[in-house]
């Protein structure tokens, strides 16, 4: 191979390993197949996953490119490589073109084609080198599904986990009427998809007061009533939740105890999530706290919603457990009453 070639498919190479994703540097890719290959435009048609068409995955083209279906004349017999002229170049004054198969695991996924404006611009060494630039695609486009498949596994096992959690979360407040007597071990669930190092739970009674209910640690004294600042009443900014990445650099909306983050910080944590979730009537807080700076940020907001809407359902049938209760002390009162004055009678 000629010394020039060698280098242009050397850069080749290292241009295909800068991204994942051969569309985002397509345009340098084919200004380096340009010095091995001379042409006014480069695509890329990959087949969709039923095999009934190819789309254009790349193109140097400006605007939007002309579909391809696999009748079409440059598309035929696409696991071939082969030489084209301008009868088959359509009307855009192309008059010579190569177009070669691009391969992944032992079949055609696509194809690579090149198109000149000169007559007669390719022959079989054009379709040799073009073959091989094809390979060099497939590589790319290989190590592209592997990390998409990374990608969609991760999610899968993301799902499982939250799944997991909360079947978990179920089990352990199924039959608690009290959420506070199982609230270390909530937390020690929700760790699994959440990780924290501490978890409060709050009520929110609409007037800025914030009472404290449960705690999963006692790594430093919560106050049992915080009053927060009027301003910052229930003035969550991302999403329904409220972030504060470092706790040393950004202030809580505490009005009392006024030395509360101090107590904070100093136990070390550094980082703070809270969402809302309601109880009924009852607005409750979800809180969780860790000692990383910038531990959370709005992709946790949805799972830690979802805990909190769990812990909500156990709240609620607390409190529908209380009303019960209450009802059945008033009828055992009422029964009372009723005895002792048909016996007064």
């Amino acid at each position: 191979m000629e010394p020039h070639l060698f280098d242009a498919f050397r850069d080749l190479l290292s241009t295909i390993g800068e991204a994942l994703d051969v569309r985002e540097v397509f345009q340098r890719l084919c200004s380096t197949v340009e010095r091995i290959i001379p042409h006014d435009e480069a695509d890329l048609a990959l087949l969709t996953e039923d095999g009934a068409e190819f789309r254009v995955y790349a193109t140097t083209t400006q605007g939007e490119p002309e579909p391809m279906r696999p009748h079409d004349a440059v598309l035929s017999d696409s696991s071939t490589a082969r030489l084209f002229d301008g009868r088959f170049c359509g009307d855009r004054g192309f008059r010579s073109g190569v177009r070669v198969p691009v391969k992944g695991d032992g079949r055609v996924i696509g194809v690579f084609a090149l198109l000149s404006r000169k007559e007669a611009a390719y022959s079989d060494r054009e379709l040799t080198l073009a073959q091989r630039v094809a390979d060099y695609v497939s590589i790319a486009l290989a190590h592209y599904r592997l990390a998409e498949a990374a990608r969609r596994a991760a999610v899968e096992r993301d799902r499982a986990a939250n799944l997991e959690a909360s079947v978990e979360l179920l089990r352990e407040i199924a039959g608690v009427l009290d959420i506070r007597s199982v609230f270390p071990r909530v937390s020690e669930i929700a760790n699994k998809v959440l990780p924290h190092d501490r978890m409060t739970m709050s009520f929110d009674y609409g007037n800025g007061e914030i009472v404290m209910q449960a705690v999963s640690n006692d790594d430093f004294t919560h106050a049992d009533r915080i009053r927060l600042h009027h301003d910052d009443q229930v003035d969550h900014a991302c999403d329904g939740a409220f972030i504060v990445a470092d706790l040393e650099r950004e202030t809580l909306p505490i009005a009392e105890p006024s030395n509360l983050q101090e107590h904070i910080v100093a136990a070390g944590y550094r980082s703070f999530l809270a969402v809302n979730a309601s109880a009924r009537d009852q607005v409750l807080g979800i809180e969780f706290w860790s000692r990383r700076v910038a531990a959370f940020s709005t992709e946790d907001v949805p799972i830690a919603r979802r805990i909190a809407d769990h812990v909500a359902l156990a709240v609620s049938h607390e409190q529908l457990a209380e009303a019960a209760l209450q009802v059945s002390e008033a009828r055992t009162r009422a029964d009372r009453l009723e005895r002792r004055v048909r016996s007064l009678a």
